[in-house]
């Protein structure tokens, strides 16, 4: 899993992606906005909770990923130790 990444290129091996039946996933972020958003967290303009709509224990992590799977039903998903 590949939870970042910047914009430097990456040697991609299909022979390796084949071999162990891996799944490549792309999703798109928005890094223009990371800076104000952090700053209106940080100057109580937004509660980041509001967001939070399932919180899951590590124990249960299948069904946090089902429920993040559902756009209908969730927006945030945290897993908690």
């Amino acid at each position: 899993m590949i939870a970042a990444m910047g914009t430097t290129r990456v040697e991609l091996r299909p022979d390796v992606i084949a071999t162990k039946e891996l799944v490549l996933r792309g999703s798109m972020a928005y890094i223009d906005e990371f800076g104000e958003v952090l700053a209106r967290i940080a100057d109580g303009s937004v509660d980041p909770e509001r967001f939070v709509t399932h919180t899951f224990p590590l124990r249960d992590i299948q069904a946090a990923f089902e429920t993040q799977g559902d756009a209908d039903a969730a927006v945030k998903v945290l897993v908690t130790p």
